[in-house]
């Protein structure tokens, strides 16, 4: 987990599913999908294929 260019926290789908949406919730956090921009690069050291998530306190 890190904190992302606007301050959010970041996680990876791995870490999602370990804890359960549920949990998170039960807890007061939400999820949302990363979206990077149109022209920017991959994150580094992000494997392909794996969705990193913003979290947030609802």
């Amino acid at each position: 987990m890190q904190a992302g260019g606007d301050g959010k926290a970041m996680v990876s789908s791995a870490t999602v599913d370990a804890i359960g949406r549920e949990r998170l919730s039960e807890l007061g956090y939400r999820t949302h999908p990363y979206r990077r921009g149109f022209f920017a690069g991959a994150p580094r050291g992000v494997p392909d294929g794996l969705q990193m998530y913003t979290i947030e306190r609802t």
